[in-house]
């Protein structure tokens, strides 16, 4: 669990920023009792990974859409997916849905559904 948060910092944050590498790295050595060297600001990294290896291995081993490529995501991964929104736009999708960027104290959530096809529409739904 501790490897996965490493490296859910790592690949899905777009800047590094210390104070957030300090954080992890504090919290996962307490909790492990293991050193670690947690480094975030890795998102162009996997975003070219995506884009270079990943799609091309699924679109040529599988039928898919290729019309029809999203990406959405919860905390770090709703980061990553309005960075990707706002870093690739075309090139890598044109579908964005898109929840919370980050753990929220309010009784509902936003969910973004972005095609970039068409006009941008944002639809808010209740989390209850």
């Amino acid at each position: 669990m501790a490897d996965w948060a490493d490296y859910r910092t790592r690949d899905l944050t777009p800047v590094n920023e210390p104070s957030t590498d300090e954080y992890w790295n504090k919290s996962l050595s307490e909790i492990t009792g293991r050193e670690f060297n947690v480094k975030s600001g890795g998102s162009d990294k996997f975003l070219d990974f995506i884009a270079k290896e990943l799609i091309p291995f699924i679109e040529s081993n599988y039928r898919v859409s290729t019309g029809e490529r999203c990406l959405g995501g919860y905390s770090y991964g709703g980061l990553f997916s309005l960075y990707t929104l706002f870093t690739r736009l075309s090139s890598l999708l044109n579908t964005l849905p898109e929840a919370l960027p980050s753990h929220l104290e309010m009784d509902y959530c936003s969910i973004w559904k972005i095609n970039l096809l068409q006009p941008i529409r944002i639809l808010m739904q209740s989390c209850a």
